[in-house]
């Protein structure tokens, strides 16, 4: 006679008697397990999905913001599933540990009462990192400074009660949410530096010489630290003047500024010696910044004070036609 082939029900109620007739120590260590389990196997599928959808080699400005985006969902997604599922386990496990007396509406106000009452910087950090990724502060990828942290680095993981960054010398380090007071984002992800110097227009050749040298020395010297240049960009002599003006360029990453704030300038002044004419300058400006500043604070208050006198407005329209014009020389 063949055995009766059990159903879904009654293997069902075998799962239930099982459990029903368990010691709550075995049912406490089900739990624990089922949600390890159930934590790694949320964030196996956050994982898929994260390598299915993301650029391989993200290319363009839009690709790599999408990007961006999509490690920074992936990276909450990562915390929610952990946070949700531990939350899930401590309730059953109460649940386990009072005989079932209490209903699960009292369990979790209980749980709610205590998670408030003893880990309210862990509801802290996590409210403010809700509030973070709601605004969209910063995402993965993002170069952040925060002061009041003392800390710099890449965001290499976003979790709503931490954030991980990768500083340039390799150290991890974790910032919990809710002592982030100040950002600082570096939006391109690197500083943009223009070296601004004047010389005697009879020996510009002989400047060009010497800077270009400068530039070669320092790229051969830093080579892993310079983005772009440093480069001669620029050199010309001003008409009906009688000094020249140059012009040089370097890319370099934050918190490395000083490659072109005090190396570049300190070298040229090195090997140009008595040729500049007065102090050589340093820019850093990014250009659309400068340019909303022109056109929302500058010109209403120049049409406002002057426009009405001359009905001309002799202001430069945008940073790249300011570059095109220098400045001032030294007398």
């Amino acid at each position: 006679m063949l055995a009766a082939v059990p159903t879904t029900e009654g293997l069902t109620d075998t799962l239930r008697d099982a459990v029903a007739s368990s010691t709550p120590l075995l049912q406490v260590l089900a739990i624990a397990i089922g949600a390890i389990l159930a934590v790694r196997l949320g964030h196996w599928v956050v994982t898929a999905w994260w390598n299915r959808r993301r650029d391989q080699d993200p290319t363009s400005r839009a690709q790599i913001a999408r990007s961006k985006a999509q490690r920074t969902r992936a990276s909450v997604l990562r915390s929610l599933i952990t946070y949700t599922v531990s939350a899930g386990a401590v309730v059953a496990i109460a649940a386990v540990a009072s005989g079932g007396a209490i209903p699960a509406a009292i369990g979790i106000g209980v749980l709610v009462i205590i998670v408030g009452w003893g880990l309210n910087r862990v509801l802290a950090d996590m409210i403010a990192g809700g509030l973070l990724l709601f605004e969209r502060q910063y995402r993965v990828g993002d170069y952040l400074i925060l002061p009041g942290n003392d800390v710099a680095g890449v965001v290499e993981e976003f979790a709503l009660r931490t954030t991980v960054l990768r500083s340039f010398n390799g150290d991890r380090i974790t910032v919990l949410n809710g002592s982030i007071e100040e950002i600082v984002k570096v939006e391109d992800g690197y500083r943009d530096f223009e070296v601004e110097l004047f010389v005697p227009a009879a020996r510009l050749e002989q400047a060009r010489s010497r800077v270009e040298r400068v530039c070669a020395r320092l790229r051969a010297y830093h080579q892993n630290l310079f983005l772009t240049g440093p480069a001669l960009v620029e050199a010309r002599s001003l008409e009906g003047r009688r000094v020249s003006h140059l012009r040089i360029r370097a890319v370099v990453p934050p918190s490395l500024e000083w490659l072109a704030e005090r190396t570049l300038p300190a070298q040229l002044e090195h090997e140009l010696g008595g040729l500049v004419v007065g102090p050589i300058h340093v820019f850093n400006l990014d250009a659309s910044a400068f340019d909303e500043y022109l056109h929302q604070v500058v010109l209403p208050r120049f049409q406002a004070q002057e426009g009405h006198r001359t009905g001309e407005i002799p202001l430069v329209a945008t940073t790249s036609e300011m570059r095109a014009i220098p400045g001032p020389p030294p007398s």
